[in-house]
């Protein structure tokens, strides 16, 4: 889910003499609990208690791992404390639908109050991110529905450590925009890369199945594995100009091998599901509705495509081709059946359940359109 919104308030003095708090650099954990300690101050102080929170974006109105993951702090603290009725972004989503608003819309006081006035939620807070030379700093806007003013605000700072460089998709020299294409390697150059996905519950759907879990963090790789990086570590042939194609005619056990020579390991279903599908469940990783320009499937191509060829399709997490272009295997052992997910490019009709949910291969059938994307612990 994108969350882009810009804001445009005149804070008054008596509220930057509240927030005048000396930052320190902390760890990713002990910054997300400065800031919910902040924000629940202030919404006691105010008596608020229905609150909606948005994703934190950068200084320039655009979304990445860290300013999601700066969201589901504040969302899963302060629903704990029992204190406070928090929306989630699923039900938020639904919300605004109703209303005909985007999430950038309720920074408008209007909207604001119009949120307020029809579903009672009491404030919403917004937040930007600010990276610095040697920190990152957080600072959030508490905004009462009622009025439209900000009532409260909180700040923090981050060191950079590798969690907080891992959400924030690396240096600097090595991000992509939102949206847009990464520049195509040269054949024969390996894809690398891998995205932290966050601890916090989902909605995991076993064969059709919804049940709502709760997953520890772990990475995942951003790109299937391409034939050049499989055979730097396994024997391997491939066509000269499917160097960066994702490998495929791989077995399960040929996958659980390679991904622990280069020192991970295949991720699990509810791993492989919730990097896919994001924490509300959505049937695809852009949404709900099956959009042919987001996915390499249904044969349009007549063949798979090199890794990276979707990125309007690369939600929620940042991943590519986890819907389409092949199938990849996960780790659970069945005997004789081996857990695959993510649909193929020649998988028609691309159905979300079958493909985005739920699959199984016999394990001794390599497929001609069954390929790895590997995973390990944090």
């Amino acid at each position: 889910m994108t969350r882009q919104f810009g804001v445009s308030w005149i804070i008054m003095a008596p509220l930057l003499l509240q927030a005048a708090i000396a930052l320190a650099q902390q760890d990713l954990q002990g910054g997300i609990q400065d800031l919910v300690r902040q924000m629940i101050a202030s919404m006691e102080e105010q008596q608020k208690r229905k609150l909606a929170i948005l994703d934190f974006t950068k200084l320039d109105g655009s979304l990445d791992n860290f300013g999601r993951y700066l969201a589901e702090g504040p969302i899963t603290s302060m629903f704990l404390t029992r204190k406070f009725e928090v929306i989630e972004g699923p039900q938020l989503d639904k919300i605004l639908a109703e209303l005909k608003l985007n999430l950038s819309d309720l920074i408008d006081p209007e909207n604001a109050m119009r949120l307020g006035k029809v579903y009672g939620v009491d404030a919403i807070a917004a937040g930007s991110v600010t990276e610095l030379a040697a920190a990152v700093e957080v600072n959030a806007r508490l905004i009462e529905t009622e009025t439209g003013r900000v009532f409260g605000v909180a700040r923090t700072q981050f060191g950079k450590d590798k969690d907080v460089a891992a959400l924030m998709g690396g240096s600097p020299a090595e991000r992509v925009k939102p949206d847009r294409p990464a520049p195509p390697p040269s054949p024969g150059t390996p894809m690398a890369g891998i995205v932290l996905i966050p601890a916090g519950p989902f909605i995991f759907a076993p064969e059709g199945q919804e049940q709502k879990m709760s997953l520890s963090a772990f990475y995942m790789d951003i790109y299937e594995v391409t034939n050049a990086e499989y055979a730097k570590a396994r024997p391997h042939e491939y066509p000269p100009d499917k160097a960066n194609h994702p490998v495929v005619k791989v077995s399960w056990y040929d996958a659980k091998r390679y991904c622990e020579v280069v020192g991970k390991r295949l991720p699990t279903e509810q791993e492989r599901d919730k990097a896919a599908r994001g924490p509300d469940g959505r049937n695809y990783p852009w949404g709900d509705s099956y959009d042919q320009r987001q996915v390499n499937a249904e044969n349009r191509f007549k063949g798979t495509t090199p890794v990276g060829q979707f990125p309007a399709g690369k939600r929620p997490y940042g991943l590519f081709e986890m819907a389409g272009n092949v199938w990849e295997w996960t780790a659970p052992d069945m005997g004789d059946n081996k857990v695959v997910r993510g649909g193929g490019w020649n998988y028609s009709p691309f159905d979300a359940r079958a493909a985005n949910r739920y699959g199984i291969l016999p394990e001794d059938r390599y497929g001609v359109n069954v390929g790895v994307r590997c995973a390990k612990a944090p």
